[in-house]
């Protein structure tokens, strides 16, 4: 195979096409995509953010055992646990009605080990539903219905 029909099998190139001829082939299949890709993305973006969208940031508290379990919009989250030395700490993340926690290494309790809830929060309780999620301490705790706290609520942190 000469250069110019590996350049053209490759690229579609076909050496001594005069510039403004129509694209043909693979290009203009590519060329095509690109364009309703570049329209569905700005579709998506000018959509604005999801008016029905979950907001479990904040601070709640568990209705049983008075644990409060702290989320940021940052995606971090923080669960105090009554008599336990040290908190739970870990990423959140928010998708619809799905919420998906992840411990960090320190906190060395089921790491790298998703907890995945389905969420509703109606007026000030959050529910969760386990979806899948096999670290029996987080099960546990998140099987309980919470109760967001207000700013004067949110007990002092036990930090020294």
């Amino acid at each position: 195979m000469h250069a110019s029909q590996w350049a053209t099998a490759s690229t579609g190139f076909e050496p001594g096409r005069r510039r403004g001829s129509p694209i043909s082939g693979r290009c203009a299949a590519i060329v095509r995509i690109a364009a309703l890709l570049a329209v569905a993305l700005g579709a998506v973006a000018c959509a604005g953010p999801d008016k029905d969208a979950l907001d479990a940031t904040g601070s709640w508290e568990s209705e049983i055992d008075q644990s409060v379990m702290s989320i940021e919009q940052s995606g971090l989250f923080a669960m105090e646990i009554p008599g336990e030395r040290l908190p739970i700490i870990g990423t959140v993340t928010i998708a619809g009605s799905t919420v998906t926690f992840m411990n960090r290494p320190e906190t060395r309790l089921c790491v790298d080990d998703a907890g995945v809830y389905d969420v509703t929060i109606a007026g000030e309780r959050l529910i969760a539903t386990v979806v899948r999620d096999t670290c029996p301490s987080r099960v546990l705790h998140m099987s309980r219905p919470w109760r967001r706290l207000s700013a004067d609520q949110i007990p002092p942190s036990t930090d020294e």
